[in-house]
Protein backbone atom coordinates (compact mmCIF):
# COMPACT_ATOMS: atom_id res chain seq x y z
CA UNK A 1 0.00 0.00 0.00
CA UNK A 2 1.53 3.48 -0.94
CA UNK A 3 0.30 6.79 -0.10
CA UNK A 4 1.19 10.52 0.29
CA UNK A 5 1.93 11.88 4.01
CA UNK A 6 1.10 15.74 4.30
CA UNK A 7 4.69 17.66 4.98
CA UNK A 8 3.42 18.62 8.74
CA UNK A 9 3.10 14.57 9.26
CA UNK A 10 6.22 13.58 7.68
CA UNK A 11 8.27 15.95 10.79
CA UNK A 12 6.23 14.16 12.94
CA UNK A 13 7.29 11.31 11.48
CA UNK A 14 11.17 12.02 11.56
CA UNK A 15 10.77 13.27 15.16
CA UNK A 16 9.20 10.01 16.61
CA UNK A 17 12.10 8.18 14.42
CA UNK A 18 15.11 10.59 16.16
CA UNK A 19 13.71 9.47 19.56
CA UNK A 20 15.04 5.51 18.37
CA UNK A 21 12.00 4.40 19.25
CA UNK A 22 11.10 3.11 15.98
CA UNK A 23 13.18 1.60 13.47
CA UNK A 24 11.24 2.12 10.57
CA UNK A 25 8.68 4.41 9.57
CA UNK A 26 6.61 1.55 9.08
CA UNK A 27 6.60 0.15 12.08
CA UNK A 28 5.32 3.93 13.78
CA UNK A 29 2.80 3.92 11.30
CA UNK A 30 1.68 0.12 12.13
CA UNK A 31 1.91 0.93 15.83
CA UNK A 32 -0.16 4.31 15.60
CA UNK A 33 -2.84 2.64 13.23
CA UNK A 34 -3.19 -0.38 15.43
CA UNK A 35 -3.59 2.01 18.54
CA UNK A 36 -5.98 3.26 16.61
CA UNK A 37 -7.54 0.55 15.76
CA UNK A 38 -7.87 -0.33 19.34
CA UNK A 39 -9.32 2.59 20.26
CA UNK A 40 -11.90 2.94 18.26
CA UNK A 41 -12.62 -0.61 19.33
CA UNK A 42 -12.95 -0.07 22.99
CA UNK A 43 -15.16 2.99 22.33
CA UNK A 44 -17.52 1.31 20.32
CA UNK A 45 -18.09 -1.84 23.62
CA UNK A 46 -17.46 1.05 25.92
CA UNK A 47 -20.55 1.59 27.78
CA UNK A 48 -21.86 5.31 28.53
CA UNK A 49 -21.02 4.55 32.31
CA UNK A 50 -17.30 3.92 31.48
CA UNK A 51 -17.14 6.81 29.28
CA UNK A 52 -17.72 9.43 31.99
CA UNK A 53 -14.79 7.95 34.14
CA UNK A 54 -13.08 10.23 37.03
CA UNK A 55 -10.74 13.12 36.15
CA UNK A 56 -7.95 11.06 37.75
CA UNK A 57 -8.34 8.00 35.27
CA UNK A 58 -8.71 10.54 32.64
CA UNK A 59 -5.44 12.01 33.43
CA UNK A 60 -4.09 8.53 33.99
CA UNK A 61 -4.60 8.06 30.55
CA UNK A 62 -2.52 10.43 29.41
CA UNK A 63 0.02 9.61 31.21
CA UNK A 64 -0.49 12.99 33.08
CA UNK A 65 -0.48 11.98 36.94
CA UNK A 66 2.58 12.64 38.79
CA UNK A 67 3.34 14.76 36.12
CA UNK A 68 4.29 17.99 38.27
CA UNK A 69 7.78 17.79 39.71
CA UNK A 70 7.17 21.19 42.44
CA UNK A 71 4.86 22.31 44.47
CA UNK A 72 3.00 21.39 48.03
CA UNK A 73 1.86 17.58 48.16
CA UNK A 74 -0.70 19.14 50.41
CA UNK A 75 -1.65 22.24 50.78
CA UNK A 76 -4.03 21.73 53.83
CA UNK A 77 -0.72 21.00 56.55
CA UNK A 78 0.32 24.41 56.22
CA UNK A 79 -2.55 26.64 57.61
CA UNK A 80 -0.43 29.70 55.66
CA UNK A 81 -1.75 28.35 52.50
CA UNK A 82 -4.70 28.37 53.48
CA UNK A 83 -5.18 31.29 54.75
CA UNK A 84 -8.18 33.23 53.47
CA UNK A 85 -9.75 29.79 51.77
CA UNK A 86 -13.74 30.24 51.64
CA UNK A 87 -13.96 33.35 52.07
CA UNK A 88 -15.65 35.79 49.59
CA UNK A 89 -13.33 38.09 47.55
CA UNK A 90 -15.28 41.34 48.90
Amino acid sequence: MTFEVPIDVEQLIKQQMATGRYHSPEELLRDALQSLALKSSAEETSSPESANGSALEALAQHGLVGSIKSGHKDLSTNPGHMKGFGKSGS
